[in-house]
């Protein structure tokens, strides 16, 4: 079966050759599918799939044609407040259009994630050497200052923290320092925390990169602003992150990550996770950052396991789901 992307992301830092940077053919676990920008194949595609940013403005740039048996997706990657200046454009002219979304969201029908739990059997030895590669306290890297009021809010809780006395290494084109590094991991490592601070305040299920790879992945403890208790403890490793809501202030907060700086006992037990053991003839899941393969891969396995077809639904509002 045949996924064509009609409405691709406009990533950053994509391939020299942009037409084809979401060219691959998934087998084995994913079972067997072309993925596909190439439009010539529209008329063979069993799946039709729609990034809403920034093509959702341009209404002439829909496919000319529909097979019944088509099935269109909806592709949500940012969250409503980082696109609040679509919502007129999308009002009414998309309803009934898509029948299944793919997005940060639980209940997506296709669930695009930045990370899942991991389970590693990991050794007190491994755990005492990740104590004791800790050089410095705290970073943040940031370049999104003021595109959303998440942005400005985060930020200033950030310099709040810094009067309250913490010291972080800021990086980031919001500090005109960028970091161009490929191993964000190893760059990471030497710090003991990370503030995994989002762009949006309690966006339902929004929980990215910066919490796993520039956390967990990178051995670094996640301080996290933005998502709400509630969704962070639904998909985190339990005992593997600091929520800046169970403080009462950000001089409290401060406190309590100076006072984990001078035990390392205490902080130890931020990693205490990594030591699950992995139940008998079960393979690890592993902490990874799975973008679009993840819901790609479950697309496909749905049309083989159907036939070649997803079956029909439709989904009422493009805003509201």
């Amino acid at each position: 079966p045949i996924l064509l992307v009609w409405w691709p992301p406009t990533w950053k830092n994509l391939p020299k050759r942009k037409e084809h940077y979401l060219e691959r053919n998934f087998q084995g676990a994913c079972g067997n599918c072309r993925l596909t920008m190439d439009r010539r194949l529209l008329n063979r595609s069993k799946v039709v799939i729609f990034d809403n940013l920034p093509n959702v403005t341009n209404l002439k740039d829909l496919p000319p044609t529909r097979n019944l048996d088509q099935a269109y997706v909806l592709w949500h990657r940012e969250t409503p407040a980082k696109t609040f200046h679509l919502r007129s454009a999308m009002v009414g002219v998309f309803d009934t259009l898509f029948n299944y979304t793919m997005s940060y969201k639980r209940e997506s029908d296709f669930r695009w994630y930045s990370g899942k739990k991991q389970v590693q059997g990991a050794s007190d030895i491994y755990i005492d050497n990740i104590i004791k590669s800790k050089r410095h306290l705290a970073t943040w890297i940031v370049s999104n200052c003021n595109n959303t009021r998440g942005a400005v809010e985060r930020k200033a809780y950030v310099y709040k923290l810094i009067e309250a006395g913490l010291k972080v290494d800021l990086f980031g084109a919001c500090f005109g320092n960028r970091i161009t590094k490929n191993n964000f991991s190893a760059f990471l490592a030497p710090y003991k925390f990370y503030l995994a601070f989002e762009n949006s305040w309690h966006c339902k299920d929004y929980v990215t990169e910066k919490f796993w790879r520039n956390g967990l992945m990178a051995d670094v403890v996640p301080v996290v602003w933005g998502p709400s208790r509630e969704d962070v403890a639904a998909i985190a490793p339990k005992g593997s992150y600091i929520h800046v809501e169970d403080f009462a202030s950000p001089k409290e907060l401060v406190k309590y990550l100076y006072y984990l700086d001078a035990n390392d006992s205490e902080y130890r037990k931020y990693f205490m996770w990594k030591k699950m053991k992995i139940p008998n003839g079960k393979q690890p899941l592993q902490t990874l950052r799975p973008g679009y393969e993840a819901p790609l891969c479950q697309m496909c396995r749905r049309l083989i396991k159907n036939k070649g077809k997803l079956p029909k639904k439709v989904l009422s509002s493009s805003l509201h789901w």
